[in-house]
Order: structure tokens, then C-alpha cells, then sequence
């Protein structure tokens, strides 16, 4: 569930894939990603209902497991940049994984993130891309007797703004899940 495709060490771009590059068997934006210049590691989360709070398969077992790899693997690599890229699901990932190593900026498209159920209710259920999507998430923590954590990005941006020096959010205004989404985070 990771791959790296070596270029430009200076500049290191994460790309966390979405839950369509699950079913795939692959990676998102591999074959746009093949004439880029810089560095780039892969990422993809094999169960689609955790969305990456269970680590990648293989690698590590938890957000704060891969923020430690990433941690390492960013410590042997010495990139002057560091990216954190996503789409969907994996816009999510960039943002929590961008907001706790720090890295330099993040880019997403169509971001999912958790909406309060008050929240998604009152907005007639246009807070989420996928009914319920963070859900499997919800269910992942409890099985395991502990509170979730991270799951709400806007938290955890709030409490580390000063970490990334640039978000761009992607999204499409004529898509009511996509505006709520963005908006939330934003």
C-alpha cells in the first residue's frame, strides 16, 4: 500500500489515494504523477472504511504510526519541500497527515471530512460525499473502546495553523457535498 517514485529529492510530494484506488488494486494519479519531477511516495488505506485511522496496510497500524514513518522517511530524505497531496478520502489523510508533521502545503480535491450528525442533518444530509462516510471510522475507534481520534480535521487545524504554510482546496461550488465539505475545513 506504498510505492515511491524517486525524482527531485528537494521536493517530496505525499499522495494519499482515495477509496476508488482501492477497488483499482492501484494507486490515484499514478499515471499522472509519472512525468512529474519530484519525489513521490504513494499512499493507499486497503480498508475503506477506516479512512487511513487504521495506518496503511503493511507499514503502520495508526495516524500516529504513519506520521512516524513519514517522520523517518522525511528525515532520510532531507526534502528542502514537503507536499501533501489527496482526493476525497485521501484529501482527508493530507490534511491530518499535512497538520501533524507540518509539511510545507497541502492540496486536496473534493475533501471528505467528519460533519457533526447535527450538522449533516440540518444540511439534509448534503454534509457528506458518501452517506455516513466517516462512519467505518466512528465503528473503528469503538470496537477498540476509544474515543477517535483526529477525526474531525477542522479541530486539528485549528489546533496546529501555524504548522503548514499553505492549504489549496479544490472542489466543485455546484456540488452541495462538495461546497459543505470544503467549507467546513475551510
Amino acid at each position: 500500500c506504498a510505492a515511491v517514485q524517486y525524482g527531485d529529492p528537494d521536493h517530496l510530494i505525499v499522495m494519499f489515494s482515495s477509496i476508488t484506488s482501492v477497488r483499482k488494486k492501484d494507486f490515484d494519479f499514478k499515471d499522472f504523477a509519472r512525468d512529474l519531477p519530484q519525489t513521490i511516495l504513494f499512499l493507499r488505506d486497503n480498508d475503506t472504511r477506516t479512512g487511513y485511522h487504521n495506518g496503511i496496510e503493511g507499514l503502520s497500524d495508526d495516524i500516529d504510526d504513519t506520521v512516524k514513518f513519514l517522520q523517518y522517511f522525511i528525515g532520510k530524505m532531507k526534502p528542502k519541500r514537503v507536499t501533501m497531496f489527496g482526493t476525497s478520502i485521501g484529501g482527508y489523510a493530507a490534511l491530518v497527515h499535512g497538520y501533524l508533521l507540518g509539511a510545507d502545503d497541502i492540496i486536496t480535491v473534493g475533501t471528505v471530512s467528519f460533519l457533526d450528525p447535527a450538522v449533516r442533518d440540518a444540511l439534509n444530509g448534503a454534509g457528506e460525499r458518501i452517506p455516513f462516510a466517516m462512519e467505518g471510522v466512528v465503528n473503528f475507534y469503538r470496537r477498540q473502546g476509544r474515543e477517535p481520534r483526529y477525526l474531525d480535521a477542522w479541530a486539528l487545524i485549528e489546533q496546529n495553523a501555524d504548522k503548514v504554510k499553505a492549504v489549496r482546496m479544490y472542489y466543485t461550488p455546484e456540488d452541495d457535498i462538495d461546497t459543505t465539505q470544503t467549507m467546513h475545513v475551510a
